[in-house]
């Protein structure tokens, strides 16, 4: 009998979202240095004519009074009007600095926000232990399997911690006209310092979302505060992950597949591990995780698969499932989403090399060619790891670099196109010890709290309906023989 677990509201912290104006700096009063300079023209031509008349008679000194003191006053009020310039100028810039100074600290006040939301939603290896451990869903554990389907960020790994773009930017106004002042230097340094946010979590979406409509209730439409639910996202449904030492490279294919697990209900999300028989041990862990058993029995891991048999009925089992999605995403009359459960496939190819690779065997596989080519359509993302970088598939959209470094272990995110997001990081890091004993074991006996028959299959096949596992294990012509007797028909 399985353990169920409620499943409360989510409720979020708060992310600032937007842009900001920022004021333009005060212009310089360059009329004042102007009218500066013409009163001294006159002056000059005073001094001149005081020279010129001194060689003649005196009484033309007397007429030079007037003027000298016309000159003289004049050049007074203007000497007052530009020092009171000057000192309005010094307050208007004063006022400026402290303008933006609180500008800053509001800039500072919101990006720590940003990084409270990002480590709340997106939290580490050590806090999604806890809240898998938390069978009492007293604290944390009331955040197990929270993000629900209709979520902006459902389907949203984490990879480590870095740099991203902030969702409150300082945006600079026309600068026409002016000058390169201080005060616009830190207007400048104010906008470049507000585009990103350090020490919070890169994530990266493998579900797309599209941005709702709005809502309407009667003739009145429900308005909001804009957030980033308002915007579409784009799946990043095919990654591959390189790294040349595979202790590292299976700790962070760890970590993220535990923050997968642990807030996206197995009713809503799938596992599955193709890998060769050596791979088997470093996933020994995952048979543990609701998300990758079909049956009610705890630990069976029937979707981890590294026998050649159960590799080649899983392909075909995929197979039929994408074809039965496309089949209903073209059912006009079709009123459930088809691209639910999500699945995850991840293709192991650190382990076994060469011919035992299964990145041989899974370039021609057909149902491979429809995760890569319409995986955003069909609900599904598949992951390829890698030893070198050279090994992922083409028709990958991004690559994740694992490298060890001093201070622990180094991700570097790209992805296929110009001016596509770039991360560098640290990762994220999971020992199998504990991904399996605090972690996945935890998670075995839980099963999600549904209303009755919510969990009823939509479509069955006929290979599921008898229990087989391949057509010919149907006994279809011994069922005939058997019908064609008076007594059974």
């Amino acid at each position: 009998m399985p353990d169920f677990t409620s499943r409360p509201p989510r409720i979020q912290p708060e992310l600032p979202y937007g842009e900001v104006d920022i004021p333009n700096p005060p212009s310089e009063d360059i009329a004042g240095r102007q009218q500066m300079a013409q009163m001294f023209l006159p002056m000059v031509t005073i001094i001149g004519y005081v020279f010129v008349s001194a060689a003649g008679s005196g009484r033309s000194m007397l007429l030079l009074i007037p003027m000298g003191l016309s000159v003289v006053a004049s050049t007074t009020m203007a000497l007052w009007n530009f020092r009171i310039t000057r000192k309005a100028e010094r307050e208007k810039k004063r006022i400026y600095m402290q303008r933006l100074a609180q500008m800053r600290k509001d800039m500072v006040a919101s990006q720590d926000l940003q990084r409270r939301y990002y480590l709340y939603n997106y939290p580490g290896p050590d806090p999604v232990l806890k809240i898998a451990g938390d069978r009492q869903n007293r604290n944390s554990g009331l955040r197990l399997w929270e993000r629900r389907t209709t979520d902006s960020d459902f389907g949203a790994i984490r990879l480590g911690i870095g740099t991203r773009h902030s969702t409150m930017i300082y945006k600079v106004s026309s600068m026409s006209g002016n000058e390169e002042t201080h005060e616009l230097q830190e207007a400048l340094k104010l906008y470049q310092d507000s585009l990103y946010v350090s020490d919070v979590p890169i994530t990266i979406p493998l579900r797309s979302y599209i941005k709702p409509q709005g809502t309407a209730i009667g003739s009145i439409t429900k308005e909001k505060t804009p957030s980033p639910a308002d915007e579409s996202i784009e799946a990043r449904f095919a990654l591959g992950i390189a790294g040349k030492a595979p202790a590292k490279t299976y700790d962070f294919i760890r970590s993220i597949l535990a923050h997968y697990t642990v807030f996206h209900a197995p009713t809503d999300a799938r596992l599955y591990v193709v890998g060769a028989p050596a791979a088997r041990p470093q996933w020994d862990w995952a048979r543990w995780l609701p998300h990758c058993n079909t049956s009610r029995q705890q630990g069976t891991g029937d979707l981890l698969c590294f026998d050649a048999d159960k590799v080649r009925r899983f392909w075909d089992e995929l197979q039929t499932e994408l074809e039965r999605r496309q089949l209903r995403l073209a059912d006009k009359d079709n009123q459930t989403d088809p691209t639910l459960p999500h699945l995850l496939v991840v293709v192991d190819g650190l382990t076994a090399q060469g011919e035992d690779s299964p990145l041989n065997a899974v370039q021609a596989e057909a149902a491979v060619s429809l995760l890569l080519q319409r995986g955003t359509d069909l609900g599904t993302t598949i992951i390829f790891l890698v030893p070198e970088r050279s090994m992922v598939p083409s028709e990958c959209q991004a690559i994740i670099e694992i490298e060890p470094v001093e201070e622990g272990v180094a991700f570097r995110y790209a992805e296929v196109g110009i001016n596509t997001p770039r991360y560098v990081g640290e990762a994220d890091q999971l020992i199998t010890t504990r991904a399996e004993t605090e972690f996945a074991r935890r998670l075995a006996p839980l099963a999600v709290r549904t209303t009755y028959g919510a969990d009823l299959a939509t479509a069955v096949t006929l290979i599921e309906m008898l229990a087989a596992n391949t057509v010919e294990e149907i006994p279809i012509l011994s069922q005939w023989e058997k019908t064609r007797k008076p007594e059974n028909s």
